[in-house]
């Protein structure tokens, strides 16, 4: 197949599946690999896609951004504040912590990481699907707005997101359940996972810059193209999503997620212990 061609389907799966509770990373990888990417090859660009949905969150939501901008030159603390520098700067602590520790583990146990990865989604979904199974015919769930926003929720919140760093993790679905789970309401919710997701996807793009080596020859026009094509999708993907949160019920907010993570962890599992094993 056309190169250009895979690239435009890569960008359009990217810019959707990033806003959606399963692992876009994941799907990236897969789909690189089914077309004939060398594995080494198809993890790098799965990382580069994710640098046009962090450039899409911060465009959609520049005037937070600006504000925010404002705000640190004024001196003063506001919501915007806590919620994108708390957050983002625990969840990185936490990914990096993840992250050099799964590192040293997989070079000890590297046949059993990826069983390990596939069993926190497991137990993150099931959580998910609980709660939200608790909740149904409770009222007036999640009326707290984002400018509501404390230090204990950023703290939270960033350090649920950080474990996104997992091998099969939705960096989406976590967070959205943990805007849930303190009680915020779930457009607001979707706001704020959206709006997280550019400083943490940018961080987590130069960190894998500078620890894994990306040749940055391979942006080459194709490349341009299609990040062009998925920042575009992304901005539209999360104008609709945001559009129907405030349709959604809270309860069957979280058991969709839940189910949707459970159900990829199971498929996964059983890929890799009875498919590739025939």
């Amino acid at each position: 197949m056309n190169e250009i061609l895979i690239f435009i389907i890569a960008a359009v799966i990217q810019g959707i599946l990033e806003w959606l509770p399963v692992s876009s990373q994941a799907f990236l990888i897969l789909i690189f690999l089914a077309f004939g990417v060398s594995p080494s090859q198809a993890l790098v660009l799965s990382v580069i896609f994710h640098l046009p949905t962090a450039l899409a969150s911060i465009a959609y939501f520049r005037k937070e951004y600006l504000q925010a901008l404002r705000d640190v030159t004024e001196g003063v603390i506001t919501f915007r504040l806590r919620l994108i520098v708390i957050t983002t700067l625990v969840s990185g602590i936490v990914a990096v912590s993840l992250y050099l520790m799964l590192k040293t583990l997989f070079i000890v146990f590297e046949e059993h990481i990826e069983s390990a990865s596939i069993l926190v989604m497991i137990i993150i979904g099931a959580l998910m699907t609980l709660v939200g199974s608790l909740l149904k015919g409770q009222k007036n769930i999640g009326t707290r707005l984002l400018a509501e926003v404390n230090k204990r929720d950023s703290i939270f919140i960033g350090v649920l997101q950080g474990f996104a760093v997992l091998p099969g993790v939705t960096r989406s679905g976590v967070t959205l359940a943990s805007f849930l789970y303190r009680k915020f309401d779930k457009s607001e919710s979707l706001r704020g996972t959206f709006l997280l997701a550019g400083p943490i996807s940018i961080l987590a793009f130069l960190f894998s810059v500078l620890v894994e080596e990306i040749q940055w020859q391979i942006f080459a026009l194709n490349i341009t193209l299609a990040i062009t094509i998925c920042f575009l999708i992304s901005i539209i993907t999360m104008k609709y999503l945001i559009k129907l949160a405030g349709k959604l019920n809270y309860a069957k907010f979280l058991e969709l997620f839940g189910l949707i993570m459970l159900t990829a962890s199971i498929l996964s599992f059983y890929v890799r212990n009875y498919v590739t094993v025939q």
